[in-house]
């Protein structure tokens, strides 16, 4: 653990010192050391492709269940054929895939696929990401960026504009992002600003919701929305050893209960801390390791590969281990990709676990015509003259364990209430109930009358979760 802390210190250390002296030194100053560097190419690799070449698919699986089996004897059972077979069909997929996918779009841009299928068929994990720079002069970047991931059997689809602008040995910008939750309906407003030069970037971000409250899909009673957030992001690589980088990475977001580590820790208001390191052989493959720890006990470790194909580019150029160093220099990258959290974390709170409504309503057994019998809060109508009933519109998640009834009576007479019991409010049996009213006294002045023959009643209840609500009065 000590020996890969110095070595992410040392990257660190090493691009800012970089940014410090002037890139343009740097470049020029390692092109000697670096050609003496050992040769990044797989000699097996090479091999293999001459093998294969002419060959069609079939042919191919043949021989590599073939060579498969002859390394052991073991791998002639079914299980273990089965197995290879899996591995083998799922590697060919994922291949294909990448090379359609980064085939089909348009001749300019960049290109960045991470596909991972599952042995059920599922994409989750699965990313791609598509930079189009729409006008370049060498000094100034407009561009746009669309993204989509499945992610946690979400998939979400990010799409953003930003300009990039050349000021002196630093490289400045800003972008705009709209992200969306295709699978939950949630929306995202992203900015975001850079600060980039040789062998160092720096990036910010400010994430906010768009959306308002919805039923949550992972929890009962619950409601979610995007979580408001916001982080700061460094990567730098090595100047004398561009293959290698390190990233550091601060987030924070604000909510009483965020899944920034998943659904099954919500935190309060969370933060986290990313440590990485990253190998990049050649221009076109970029593998990682990640560590992520925030508050409490909550932390994470990730493997990573991604696929970064340039359209345009000769494939050749994008496999030579001497490019690396173009790449992470400042005009060479440019147009890398906008670094930020495309996916977007959730914030949730509980609905409210307990709510009453009270209103009164015409006695079925009136004898006048005039008075209204409704089932609804809105549609209940008071008239003289009229038997009525209290009832009840009861919202709860848990047990009712107290429920009672609070009148408010005048100096003269008391108003008898109806049993009420918590049990049967529980269960939704005792939510109407006949009110007798003393009888309707007469005085000199409308104020008296309505002193003397006016009542307020309401009914407050508890929960066993200790929650406590008040009805609204009747009067």
């Amino acid at each position: 653990m000590v020996r890969r802390i110095r070595i992410l210190v040392l990257l660190l250390v090493s691009g800012v010192s970089v940014a410090v002296s002037g890139a343009d030194n740097s470049v020029s100053a390692n092109d000697e050391s670096h050609s003496s560097l050992p040769d990044l190419a797989s000699e097996s690799a090479k091999k293999e492709e001459q093998e294969n070449k002419g060959k069609t698919f079939k042919e191919q699986g043949a021989n590599y269940f073939i060579n498969s089996a002859t390394q052991g004897f073991d791998n002639l059972t079914p299980e273990a054929l089965e197995s290879q077979a899996r591995g083998y069909i799922q590697g060919q997929v994922t291949s294909s895939a990448q090379s359609y996918l980064e085939g089909m779009l348009s001749p300019y841009g960049k290109v960045r696929t991470s596909l991972s299928i599952g042995e059920g068929g599922d994409l989750d994990g699965s990313s791609l990401d598509y930079f189009i720079p729409w006008y370049d002069n060498q000094s100034t970047l407009f561009f746009s960026q669309i993204s989509a991931q499945r992610k946690e059997d979400r998939t979400i689809g990010n799409v953003g504009l930003g300009v990039r602008q050349n000021v002196g040995n630093w490289l400045l910008g800003g972008n705009a992002f709209y992200d969306y939750d295709f699978t939950r309906g949630h929306r995202r407003l992203g900015l975001g600003t850079e600060a980039w030069t040789d062998y160092l970037k720096f990036s910010g971000n400010y994430y906010h919701p768009l959306s308002d409250w919805k039923d949550s899909k992972d929890f009962d009673f619950y409601e979610e929305r995007p979580a408001r957030g916001w982080d700061i992001r460094m990567e730098s690589w090595l100047p004398f050893y561009p293959q290698l980088g390190a990233k550091l990475v601060y987030e924070q977001y604000y909510g009483d209960e965020v899944a920034l580590f998943g659904t099954d820790n919500l935190q309060k208001d969370p933060h986290a801390v990313t440590v990485g390191l990253n190998y990049t052989p050649v221009p076109l493959v970029t593998v990682g390791t990640d560590y992520k720890a925030g508050t409490g006990d909550s932390n994470d470790f990730s493997v990573n590969a991604t696929v970064n194909y340039q359209i345009g580019t000769p494939l050749a150029a994008q496999l030579d281990p001497e490019n690396v160093k173009i790449q992470h220099s400042l005009m060479g990258s440019r147009t890398d990709f906008v670094d930020r959290n495309n996916f977007i974390v959730l914030e949730y709170r509980e609905k409210d676990p307990l709510d009453v409504t009270l209103w009164l309503k015409a006695d079925a057994t009136n004898e006048h015509p005039e008075c209204v019998i409704e089932d609804t809060p809105e549609a209940a109508v008071g008239l003289e003259k009229c038997k009525w009933t209290v009832n009840a519109l009861i919202n709860h998640h848990y047990k009712i364990i107290s429920a009672s009834w609070q009148a408010k009576n005048n100096a003269a007479r008391t108003l008898v209430m109806p049993v009420v019991k918590a049990d049967a409010l529980t269960a939704g049996t005792n939510i109407r109930w006949n009110l007798v009213l003393p009888a309707w006294v007469n005085a000199d002045t409308e104020e008296q009358r309505t002193a003397l023959s006016t009542w307020k009643v309401r009914m407050p209840l508890e929960d066993e979760k200790g929650n406590t609500q008040n009805s609204g009065g009747v009067e």
